[in-house]
């Protein structure tokens, strides 16, 4: 019965979260049948549960109501007899009470346990699994930390499939790199090597010399600011989103970091500006905006590595200028690195890297890789071609 609880709460979360998904392929009926299904074999376990106490609580009960006229019946017998006093009587009355008063919870007992049990079963489960990535016994850190970013020789694997095959790159302080490729050539991949959110099987990633490998996971984590592809809000104020990372950042800082990131402006609209509730996920803003939040959320962390995943995929190509007007102040003295489709977002990188199939197929700037003709060539005329055919560059 709990197992199929936690299926049924999955599938209702699932619809709650997933709402206009649903009403935008007009899923409804289907859905609803599929919540019944899950509905009715929660009924259907609880009248089990109901048919199992209906046979053994009744017996246990009148086993218990049975023992007191059956005893109150031998003992009224021998102390007519003489054979026992009336005070004994009295005390074994009230053992026989304190006997099938147990016997009456026990039903109540087993139950608790075989929730108990199936409860602990995955709650065990879970904390033996625990973290695949740990700190080591020992583990040191640089001895200041500029944001210079090393793969030598890097190969990262999800089980069977390589993810990224013998990847180097050599981001020093204050550079941008730019990451580009189809979906699935390994882009983000790079982000969580580099975060250590997953390790490399081969090669080496390190910052300012030091393996990632051998650094607290605190440490390296609270230098690197990251907006992620799937932008998440909590389901608090504007103001508190943004300063996550530092809960004690001064209100200016805030506004700063969101008018960095272009996100002040449709803040002061709001009716309670920094004070304005989200909603779950962020569900209260439109894709651009929380896009632009989670990028002020990540400069007001003030990360000596700022990591930007398609940052700006939900904006329009006009804020999105405007935001990298913004960003070039930020992006002075940190290492950036920025993953996206568009050329308009990369090509003032230092230096572009293409990726294929987990391998860096190109690399070098806007300039030399356009001079190249390859796949970034490729990609440039692809999202350029109709413009340059207006001009007439491309017939």
């Amino acid at each position: 019965m709990r197992e199929q609880n936690a299926v049924l709460s999955t599938k209702t979360q699932e619809n709650i979260s997933g709402m206009r998904v649903v009403k935008a392929f007009a899923r409804e009926d289907y859905e609803k049948e599929a919540f019944r299904k899950e509905n009715r074999e929660v009924l259907r376990l609880n009248l089990k549960v109901s048919y199992v106490w209906s046979d053994f609580v009744p017996v246990l009960d009148f086993l218990g109501s049975l023992c007191t006229p059956a005893l109150m019946s031998l003992g009224a017998y021998m102390v007519v007899n003489g054979q026992l006093t009336l005070g004994v009587l009295v005390s074994f009355t009230n053992y026989v009470w304190m006997i099938t008063g147990p016997m009456r919870n026990l039903g109540g007992v087993v139950n608790m346990l075989a929730m108990a049990s199936t409860s602990a079963e995955k709650l065990f489960r879970y904390i033996d699994l625990g973290t695949s990535i740990k700190d080591k016994p020992v583990t040191r850190v640089p001895e200041k930390f500029r944001g210079h970013v090393v793969f030598d020789h890097v190969t990262f694997s999800y089980g069977d499939g390589v993810v990224l095959k013998d990847v180097s790159l050599d981001a020093r302080p204050g550079q941008t790199i730019a990451l580009m490729g189809a979906t699935g050539s390994g882009k983000t991949s790079i982000i969580n090597l580099m975060a250590r959110f997953y390790e490399c099987q081969k090669g080496t990633v390190s910052i300012d010399g030091v393996d990632v490998k051998d650094m607290p996971l605190q440490a390296l984590r609270d230098r690197i600011g990251i907006v992620m592809q799937e932008t998440f809000l909590f389901s608090e104020t504007i103001g508190n989103n943004i300063a996550f990372g530092r809960p004690d950042l001064p209100q200016e800082n805030i506004e700063a970091a969101a008018q960095a990131a272009q996100a002040g402006d449709f803040v002061a609209d709001l009716p309670q500006g920094y004070e304005t509730i989200v909603g779950e996920r962020g569900l209260g803003l439109s894709g651009g905006q929380k896009q632009r939040v989670a990028i002020a959320r990540a400069l007001a962390y003030d990360p000596t590595i700022l990591v930007l995943d398609d940052a700006t995929s939900a904006v329009d190509m006009e804020t999105e200028h405007e935001i990298q007007q913004h960003l070039q102040k930020q992006m002075k003295d940190r290492t950036t690195f920025i993953i996206a489709h568009r050329i308009s977002s990369v090509q003032k990188a230092d230096e572009i890297l293409v990726l294929e199939h987990g391998c860096v197929a190109e690399r070098g700037t806007h300039a030399q890789l356009l001079e190249r003709k390859g796949l970034y060539y490729n990609m440039y005329l692809d999202q350029y071609r109709d413009f340059a055919a207006m001009e007439g560059q491309v017939s």
